[in-house]
Order: structure tokens, then sequence, then C-alpha cells
């Protein structure tokens, strides 16, 4: 359950995707936004400070809070989000093109992760992410074909999956266990990201799971450097 700094957070950081709020501009006061949103300067507070934290706005002393410069885009670890969503969370317009989708057999490693039967079928979508028009990343998602069989049959024509299934499969994805680490460009990988085979990539493998601690998908992806990964952390 989202808490209400969160939904303010979501929302202030839409305004800024829908240029609302322009790069350089000075946002709400804090006691503004704690009257338009019917809630207290703390909660806005919080808020704020979550913007802050994914580089959307600064804070002046004596100011006010501006919203950022445009800069590379990155991807938060502490959240369990989707690619669509980090982008539209920190203003960007992001790009999907569609390279597969199908209904295939699972393959017996990929099966075993998403606690599938012998022969069971999975869905297959592979797609490519860019940024401004420029490749940043490529990822191959892999569901269990019975929890959402339609996803094999039609594109989602660039909404984020994990949004899809919550709203029309009723599967919300809870936890999950990613692993990180650099590779090299195979040919393939190479070709669709406008790199040279051998260059250095960041590789993701992210087993998530719903409420009920199901395999909801297992999502393998390849990203240029530029993408850069960041977590906030607490002591």
């Amino acid at each position: 359950m989202s808490t209400l700094y969160t939904r303010i957070q979501r929302d202030l950081a839409l305004s800024i995707t829908n240029g609302e709020y322009v790069p350089g501009s000075r946002i709400p006061s804090e006691t503004s936004l704690a009257k338009r949103f019917g809630v207290t300067r703390m909660t806005v507070r919080h808020a704020v400070d979550g913007l802050i934290s994914e580089g959307l706005v600064t804070r002046r002393h004596g100011s006010g809070t501006f919203v950022s410069q445009r800069r590379q885009p990155q991807r938060a670890l502490n959240r369990l989000t989707g690619f669509t969503e980090d982008m539209r969370a920190q203003g960007r317009l992001s790009t999907t093109v569609e390279l597969d989708r199908r209904e295939v057999e699972a393959p017996a490693e990929i099966g075993a992760q998403l606690e599938l039967s012998e022969g069971a079928h999975a869905v297959v979508l592979e797609r490519l992410r860019q940024f401004d028009g420029k490749p940043v990343a490529l990822q191959r998602v892999w569901l269990p074909f019975a929890r959402a069989p339609e996803l094999a049959r039609r594109s989602l024509d660039g909404a984020s999956l994990y949004e899809t299934l919550e709203r029309e499969y009723g599967i919300r994805p809870t936890t999950a266990r990613q692993r990180i680490t650099a590779v090299v460009a195979t040919r393939r990988e190479a070709d669709v990201l406008g790199v040279e085979p051998g260059e250095p990539l960041i590789f993701a493998e992210r087993l998530t799971r719903d409420t009920n601690n199901r395999p909801v998908e297992l999502a393998e992806t390849w990203s240029v450097p530029e993408l850069s990964l960041w977590v906030e952390l607490h002591r």
C-alpha cells in the first residue's frame, strides 16, 4: 500500500513529466502544496525529499525548490518499479520498441525459476528501451503463460508491464530478488543497442513475486553504462 507522501511524490513527478514544471522553474512552496493536497507540511516535506533523492528537484536555502536540469536517465534499486515507471517518475520521455512476443515452452532453467511444471508454457517479451530516441536497454521478460495468456497475443503499446499486470490480471508485483553484473556485448546485443561487440554492458536478472509469493516474471536486461543505477542506503 502506497503511503500518502509517496502518492504526492508521484503526482508531483507526473506534473514535471507533463511539463507543468519545466527545468529551472520553482515548484510551489511546501505550505502551498500542503493546502492543495490537504495534508501536513511534514508530509509534503517527505514527498519533496523523495523527489530530491531521485534527482528531479533541488532545494535552495532561502529560495525554494526548483526542477533540476535534465540529466542522464537512471534507475533506482530500492523500489520495485519497471523501466516505464522509472522514466516517468524522472520526467523523462521513453519509448519502447517490441522486438519479440510469443508463447513458448519454458526452457528448463527458466521454468525452474518461475516454478513451472515440466513442459509448461511461458510468455516471452523482448523489448528495446529508448531514451530520447537512443537505445539504452534490451530487455527479455518471461512470464507464466497460465497467469496472463493474452500478453502472448497483444502488444503492451508502450504501457508499463507491472501496471498492466495489476490492472488487468489482478497480479500485484510485491518483492523481487535482483542480480547485477558486468558483461560484454555479444553481436546480437551490440546490433540492437548500437554498440560494438565486446563493449561493456550492465546485465541484471530479476525474479519478481506477487503478494502470495508466486513468481510473476523473470526479467533479463542488458543496459548501456549511461543508464546508471542508484540505491539509497540508511544506517
